[in-house]
C-alpha cells in the first residue's frame, strides 16, 4: 500500500477522475490505519509505519485530510508517549502548519497547548534550556542510558523551538497569541532561558 501511494505525485490527485477514486479508497485506508495506534499504542513499529503513512496522505491527498488530523493527533498523543513519540507528532504537526496555513487555525488552537504542556512534562522542571545537558562529556561514557536521555530530550527541545517557528512564521501567530496567560508564560521562559 505504501508504495502504490508513494508513486502518486501530490498535484495528480485533482487532475484525473480515476486517480481521484483512489484517493478516497486512500482516504479509507487512513480510517482504518487510524484504529491501529488505538488497538496497540505501545508498539514503535506500527506507530512509525502509521506516522510515515500520514505523512504521506498529507502530502498527496492535502485538504481532504484534514477532518482526520485530529483523531489522528489524539492517538499519537496517548498517555503512555515518550520522548521519542513527541518528536514525531511534532514532526507530523509541523508539517500540517507549514502545508495548511491558515487551514489549521481552529486546530492549532486546541492542539498547541496540549503540546506545549506534553512537552514541557517529558523535559521536566529541572531541563537546563541552554543544551548544556545534551552535549555529552567525556565523564558521561559510563552514564550511557542517562546521555541517550539527554540526547532525545534535547531533539524534543529543537523539534519545540521548530514548532514555534512554524506556528509563527505560517500566519499561525494568531494561534500563539490567543493561547492562555500561563502557556505564554512557559513558553517565553523556555525561550528567555536559551
Amino acid at each position: 500500500m505504501s508504495k502504490l501511494f508513494c508513486s502518486f505525485m501530490p498535484g495528480l490527485m485533482h487532475h484525473r477522475a480515476y486517480i481521484l477514486l483512489s484517493g478516497q479508497l486512500f482516504l479509507q485506508c487512513l480510517e482504518l490505519a487510524l484504529r491501529v495506534p488505538q488497538v496497540f499504542p505501545e508498539s514503535k513499529s506500527l506507530r512509525t509505519r502509521f506516522i510515515s503513512f500520514l505523512h504521506r496522505m498529507v502530502e498527496t491527498l492535502g485538504p481532504q485530510t484534514l477532518k482526520y488530523i485530529p483523531n489522528a493527533l489524539e492517538v499519537l498523543l496517548h498517555p503512555g508517549c515518550d520522548v521519542a513519540d513527541m518528536i514525531e507528532v511534532v514532526a507530523v504537526v509541523n508539517q500540517l502548519s507549514n502545508r495548511f496555513t491558515n487551514s489549521l487555525e481552529e486546530l492549532m488552537e486546541r492542539v498547541l497547548p496540549v503540546l506545549v504542556a506534553e512537552i514541557h512534562s517529558k523535559l521536566g522542571e529541572s531541563w537546563d534550556w541552554s543544551g548544556a545537558l545534551c552535549l555529552p562529556t567525556k565523564g558521561d561514557v559510563q552514564k550511557g542510558a542517562l546521555v541517550e536521555e539527554n540526547r532525545e530530550k534535547g531533539d524534543l527541545q529543537k523539534a519545540y523551538y521548530s514548532l514555534l517557528h512554524v506556528t509563527v512564521s505560517s500566519k499561525l501567530d494568531g494561534v500563539v497569541l490567543k493561547l492562555p496567560e500561563a502557556i505564554l508564560k512557559v513558553i517565553l521562559s523556555a525561550l528567555i532561558e536559551v
